[in-house]
């Protein structure tokens, strides 16, 4: 593994951290590894196996073929289709910021958006606008009973 990928590596942990905690315990518990083995790796001294790679990946949910850009042509993003759990408005726009934040905070970002309605982006400056077309989608796609009527 080359040792930018590493650096690179625990700088998404350090940020989904958010200081809540040392590198050396959090990655030491997922590792199962002493804070000297930890800050070996942290440093580069020794090389982190691709079976702790897979498990760092894993427990901070961090994207190897996005990390290693493995495929220009290929998207990656996630999916939870909205009748699969407890939606909630509040959750649904926070999760939309949180996504438009991670994209910005790439290398060279940049997002195509296909609808085949005025996206909800382009209407963010126009607040009755958005509550109106959260009310539409609120009543007609998840049928929210308090809007029924």
């Amino acid at each position: 593994m080359q040792q930018d990928y590493q650096k690179e590596i625990f700088e998404i942990i350090k940020r989904k951290n958010n200081g809540k905690d040392s590198l050396g315990n959090i990655v030491g518990d997922v590792l199962s590894l002493s804070h000297d083995a930890v800050y070996r790796r942290f440093r580069g001294e020794t090389h982190l196996t691709i079976y702790e790679l897979e498990k760092l990946c894993k427990h901070f949910d961090i994207s190897l073929d996005s990390l290693f850009e493995i495929n220009k042509n290929k998207t990656i993003f996630e999916f939870q289709p909205v009748n699969e759990y407890d939606f909630s408005m509040y959750l649904y726009l926070q999760k939309m910021r949180d996504s438009l934040l991670y994209i910005k905070a790439q290398k060279n970002p940049s997002m195509v958006v296909l609808v085949n309605n005025i996206p909800i982006l382009q209407l963010l400056n126009y607040p009755q606008l958005v509550r109106f077309k959260l009310f539409f989608w609120a009543k007609t796609h998840l049928q929210v009973k308090e809007y029924q009527n």
